[in-house]
């Protein structure tokens, strides 16, 4: 007789049954689910950590702002700017800040209005990101601040100041701060330090005995001051190979030639004689020159390997063969390639004639984003002088900005299993060849998930199987649902397939299309304008406003993608929830869906009238994306199983698979769980564990064998 365990856990909730199975036959001796609350709002499903730490932010954000400001009143008194240092010393009436910092180019200031202007500019002192990924162009596509900035850049190329800009130019009359999502009126901190710089400069110059260069230097210091950002490498999670390593940057050089060697020795080629592998001396050829090129295409493996026309890589459409090789959305070797560019090709051969070298730097560049941190780092590895300078002018100029997240393994593993992959050896061989299992996961403990809501789901999940284990015993299987996308036919898998290639068909097309309007290379962004204003008949749905196509390409944020269901409440980002819309519509909008949003701010004629423009439209494939524009019954939707819920409880399971996995050693002994560390005697009485101390004999087990048992268990 075989004792079974069934788990099928959410974020709110786990289903068990436990039943006896013998010969086939079983019996279900419990079954039962357990419902808990899920630490998300009710409304929006936000997680509650997400809405404290904004709040916490805020709340930071105004404490410093208050600390500042009270430091400057002390400045300004000690240079007898002010007579006070009180809390409304700064508020003297009739003085209007925005005018005297315009006038203070021209005349001479008193010692009060001078006071005025400069604490009105450390109040609202512009935005500066110590990050390496908001350095480079400002003007991104993909933030509408960083566009708004570049805008403002270049608007303030024809005043002196920012202040003079924002009173006298035009396009901001009636309003000089950024309010409802419109970053319009964003200014970068660098420019308000020069406006401070000028404001100096001309008061001395005009005789204000007030305005020193120690007043200038303590000003700046106290007012455009910034805390330098935090490291994250010691929250990189431990390598399951080698325990005391932590895992390596997902853009360092070692993991992606890991990856690479991996996927190729899973590529199969199909030829007139039957399928066959990449034999070591192919893959050495792949990979000789690694990190030359970012990309690496199946077009490239078919010139590198001079394979013959009739030849085809198992499972790639021939049109898909511009593909990369390793990476869904990037680069196979995006990390090495920029290193390797930045650096140049006799550093590139510095960092790779020691050992982890490379591996270390892409590290220190991708779990550090302050530019000093990233310095000290880099200069701890002994860097020759010239290699260290290339690096730090990479990351002044924004080209580590894509070097984020971590791999599964640490740098030290995959250096490890690179010579056994490069023979040809598949992953689990390479892996068992050196003694890794690879099976294995670090441990985690439930302390260690950072997730709330998978903390909480994981929690609820450990007491009900403690619940089921003290009432039933401990079974001799548990089976977990992991949550995974496997329960689908090969019919069904090999319609997605189909569905796959076809969309990229279908934006190859759209890419030449767009190659031939507007005579460039698109971007990624560029191409998904492309294709909605295609979709879409050249119109905006919401407003029929016309989308000229040069407008796709502009820098004026005219028109802008859109989801249709905004994506804060129903998490959806496909291709199917995009719209392509002018900017006034999308702002009109804000986060509501079209039919709530022409219920409350249009006649019932319009309504009809916009339907009628989503119906209208030939080139809107499928019936979903309509029912997304026309959808009325959003809050029926919003209930449903969102995609962050499932990778919540896909990634709560997997722990709990681990923890529960410790019931079961390799020394065949089993194990109860308990909760580890002091117990009240009366919860030891009531849970039997006063039991576990001894063992089948009745005979006491030595401490070190209680306190692992202790070790495996989590607690309530």
């Amino acid at each position: 007789m075989t004792r079974i365990l069934g788990l099928d856990g959410g974020i709110a909730s786990i289903g068990w049954a436990v039943l006896d199975v013998d010969d086939g036959n079983g019996t279900i001796l419990g079954a039962g689910s357990w419902m808990f609350d899920a630490p998300e709002t009710d409304k929006e499903r936000t997680p509650t950590n997400a809405l404290r730490r904004l709040h916490r932010g805020q709340r930071r954000v105004i404490r410093r702002r208050r600390q500042r400001m009270a430091g400057l009143r002390q400045l300004f008194a000690a240079h007898h700017l002010l007579a006070d240092e009180g809390r409304d010393a700064l508020r003297i009436s009739g003085l209007d800040p925005w005018a005297l910092r315009v006038a203070g180019l021209d005349r001479a200031l008193t010692p009060p209005e001078f006071a005025v202007a400069l604490g009105h500019i450390a109040r609202h002192r512009g935005f500066r990101s110590n990050s390496k990924r908001d350095r480079g162009n400002a003007a991104s596509e993909t933030s509408k601040m960083l566009s708004a900035i570049g805008q403002s850049e270049e608007r303030l190329a024809r005043w002196r100041s920012v202040a003079e800009m924002l009173v006298n130019d035009p396009a901001y009359a009636g309003r000089r701060h950024n309010r409802d999502g419109d970053f319009s009126r964003s200014i970068l901190r660098k420019d308000l330090e020069a406006e401070t710089r000028a404001l100096f400069a001309a008061q001395r110059r005009l005789g204000n005995a007030h305005a020193s260069a120690v007043l200038e230097s303590d000003f700046a210091a106290r007012a455009f001051a910034q805390r330098p950002l935090q490291d994250s490498e010691h929250m990189v999670q431990f390598c399951p190979f080698e325990p005391a390593e932590r895992r390596t940057a997902r853009r360092g050089y070692s993991f992606e030639l890991f990856r690479l060697l991996s996927r190729l020795n899973n590529l199969r080629l199909l030829t007139a004689g039957g399928e066959q592998r990449l034999d070591p001396a192919q893959v050495a050829t792949i990979t000789r020159d690694f990190g030359k090129q970012k990309k690496i295409t199946y077009k490239s493996l078919r010139r590198l390997l001079e394979l013959a026309p009739g030849t085809r890589f198992d499972g790639i459409d021939p049109d898909a063969e511009g593909n990369d090789v390793v990476a869904r959305s990037g680069n196979a070797a995006e990390g090495s390639a920029t290193l390797r560019g930045a650096v140049g090709e006799a550093g590139w051969r510095t960092l790779l004639a020691t050992q982890g070298l490379a591996d270390r730097a892409a590290e220190i560049l991708t779990f550090r984003d302050d530019a000093g941190s990233i310095r000290k780092g880099l200069e701890a590895l002994e860097l020759e002088p010239v290699v260290l300078g290339a690096l730090m002018a990479g990351v002044d100029s924004g080209a580590f900005a894509s070097f984020a997240g971590a791999g599964h393994i640490s740098a030290k593993a995959a250096r490890a299993l690179l010579p056994g992959l490069a023979r040809g050896l598949g992953y689990a061989e390479a892996c068992a060849e050196i003694g890794y299992d690879h099976a294995a996961r670090p441990e985690v403990k439930l302390e260690d998930v950072r997730n709330p809501v998978a903390r909480k789901a994981l929690s609820e999940m450990l007491k009900q199987v403690r619940a089921v284990i003290r009432h039933y015993g401990l079974p001799d299987l548990i089976h977990i649902e992991l949550a995974r996308d496997v329960g689908k036919s090969a019919e069904e898998r090999d319609e997605i397939t189909r569905g796959i290639e076809k969309r990229n068909k279908e934006k190859d097309r759209r890419r030449a299309e767009f190659v031939e309007k507007l005579e460039r290379e698109p971007t990624e962004v560029e191409l998904l304008r492309y294709e909605l204003w295609k979709e879409q008949i050249g119109r905006c749905l919401y407003s029929d406003d016309s989308i000229p196509v040069t407008a796709l390409i502009a820098t004026d944020n005219s028109v802008q993608v859109d989801h249709i269901l905004p994506w804060s409440r129903f998490g959806d980002d496909s291709f199917i929830n995009k719209t392509l819309c002018s900017a006034r519509a999308n702002q009109q909008k804000k986060g509501r869906t079209p039919f709530e949003w022409f219920q409350a701010d249009h006649d019932p004629a319009e309504w009809e009238a916009f339907k009628a423009r989503v119906e209208g439209c030939k080139e809107m494939r499928g019936r979903k994306k309509r029912g997304h524009y026309l959808r009325q019954n959003a809050a029926e939707v919003e209930e449903r199983f969102r995609s962050r819920n499932l990778g919540d409880t896909r990634y709560a399971v997997r722990v709990l698979a681990g923890l529960l996995a410790g019931l079961y050693p390799a020394d065949g002994t089993r194990h109860v769980l308990a909760r580890p560390g002091a117990l009240t005697a009366k919860l030891r009485r009531a849970w039997g564990l006063d039991d576990l101390k001894k063992d089948a004999d009745g005979k006491r087990l030595a401490d070190d064998r209680h306190h692992a048992l202790d070790a495996i268990v989590i607690a309530a």
